[in-house]
Parts: C-alpha cells; sequence; structure tokens
C-alpha cells in the first residue's frame, strides 16, 4: 500500500530517476519532471545484476547530475523477469535507503499501457512469459493517461486470453511486445469472430468494435515508468524503501518444480 509522506516537500518539478528490469534488455532513464535528460536501453544477453550500477553512474554523468539530487525513485515491479525484477528492486531499495528518498512502485504492464495506447482506450498490455505464454492486463487509459485496471494481471495462453478478450465484444488496443509477436493470432481472433483488426495508424471510428495493434514507443520503456512515478510523486503516492514488493503474478520455475515434487 502506498504511504503517505506529508513532511515531504514536493517540488513542482522533481529530478526521477527510473529503473526497468522487467523485461530482458530492461532500461533506464532520469527525468526532470517530464523532460527527458537521459535514457538508455539494456543489452537482452547482459546481466541485469552485471550491468545496471554501471549504466547508473554512466547515466548520471551522461544527464549532468548527482544521485544526491534524485528526488523520487520508480522502479518496475512486475510481472517480468524473476531475476530482473528482484535486481531492480533491490538496487532502488539500497539507493533510497541510502539516498533517503521515497520510491514509487510501477506494474509492468501499466508502463507499457502508458507508453503505447491512444489516449481514452481499452487496453490489453501483453509481456511474453516464456513457453508461448503472456503476462496479460486489462486496462483502461484515461485522457489524463492516469491508468485503471479493469482485471489483475494474469499468466495466460494466447488461445485462453483471446477468448476472454472475444466475451469482451469492445473495442480494444492490444499494446506491448507481447502483442506485436502474436500479432498474427491477434488478427485471426477478430477475423474469426468478425471484428475489425487495424494497425495503429489506421483511425478507428467508435460505432464498430475494432481491435488495433500498438506500435512500440520510441523511448525506452524507463521513460513511462518515469512518467507514472512522477504522477505518484505529485500525488504523494510514495512508497519507504521497505514497502517496495515485487508482483511476479505466477510462482518460479523453482517453486512449479517443487509443487511438482509435493503433489508426486
Amino acid at each position: 500500500m502506498a504511504t503517505n509522506f506529508p513532511n515531504v516537500l514536493t517540488k513542482h518539478v522533481p529530478l526521477v530517476l527510473s529503473v526497468e528490469t522487467a523485461t530482458r534488455a530492461g532500461s533506464l532513464a532520469i527525468l526532470d519532471g517530464e523532460r527527458v535528460l537521459w535514457q538508455q536501453a539494456g543489452e537482452s544477453g547482459a546481466s541485469h545484476s552485471s550491468t545496471l550500477l554501471l549504466h547508473l553512474d554512466e547515466g548520471v554523468k551522461s544527464a549532468g547530475v548527482q544521485l544526491r539530487e534524485i528526488d523520487v525513485l520508480a522502479v518496475t515491479t512486475g510481472p517480468g523477469s524473476f531475476t530482473g525484477l528482484r535486481t531492480g528492486l533491490a538496487t532502488v531499495m539500497g539507493l533510497a535507503w541510502t539516498l533517503e528518498v521515497a520510491a514509487v512502485g510501477v506494474p509492468t504492464l501499466h508502463a507499457i499501457a502508458h507508453a503505447e495506447a491512444r489516449e481514452q482506450s481499452h487496453v490489453v498490455a501483453l509481456l511474453p512469459a516464456g513457453r508461448g505464454e503472456l503476462f496479460a492486463q486489462a486496462l483502461e487509459l484515461t485522457a489524463e493517461k492516469n491508468i485503471l485496471e479493469l482485471g489483475a494481471a494474469t499468466h495466460i495462453t494466447p488461445q485462453k486470453l483471446f477468448e476472454s478478450a472475444l466475451a469482451r465484444t469492445s473495442t480494444i488496443a492490444w499494446v506491448g511486445d507481447g502483442a506485436r509477436l502474436h500479432a498474427g493470432e491477434i488478427r485471426a481472433a477478430a477475423q474469426g469472430q468478425g471484428i475489425t483488426f487495424v494497425d495503429e495508424e489506421q483511425s478507428l471510428t467508435s460505432n464498430v468494435n475494432i481491435w488495433s495493434l500498438a506500435k512500440a514507443s520510441t523511448n525506452v520503456l524507463a521513460v513511462d515508468v518515469a512518467l507514472l512515478g512522477l504522477k505518484a510523486y505529485h500525488q504523494k503516492k510514495l512508497l519507504r524503501a521497505s514497502e517496495l514488493r515485487a508482483n511476479y503474478v505466477r510462482p518460479s520455475d523453482v517453486e512449479l518444480k517443487e509443487q511438482c515434487r509435493e503433489q508426486g
């Protein structure tokens, strides 16, 4: 639960450092309010634990700031890479303690929706979960680019997801790498039920149900993690380091194996 910090002197334009380690490559960003000072995508083949602190050091130098000037830290809380989430959360918790600043936990699928969806749209945000499965969440993006949850984040097969989406009978914007990975299946599911499927660039009409596929954002995901962190900062919906929690959505492979042994 977010903690209110009544004694925090909220700057009109705070300096935000964001850490996104939920995806395979990950990303980092430093924003002065909504202005991006620095952003960097990680390397998909590199371990977050081996590169994160190095890239953070490079980032503050490139942005022309110092760590002690940071006003708020924002970090993805999941779902996503189990190891990556643990690394990112541990790093931000350590920085929050050291710098004595508040933090904001940002759900990964919220950040994806914020990055790619149009305003005032019903969104299904998708992130690959391995083994052909997906992390998914139904969301709504308001005119003010606030994120409203229409359901909890879930771990699901594409087939079950499309069956659930077809039952909604509404216009849906599909966003995220998971959507682009399964674009052909989304198109087929829509057309099989007589639902219009369009590319993001095409204009949408309000009198028919339409499924659209969003383009990837030109910014790294950490920028939108920072922007959502900025909203929480202004609303004083802040967390102490000890309150940050990961939402893995599903058990880890180790936990699944243990469950199988117990059931066997």
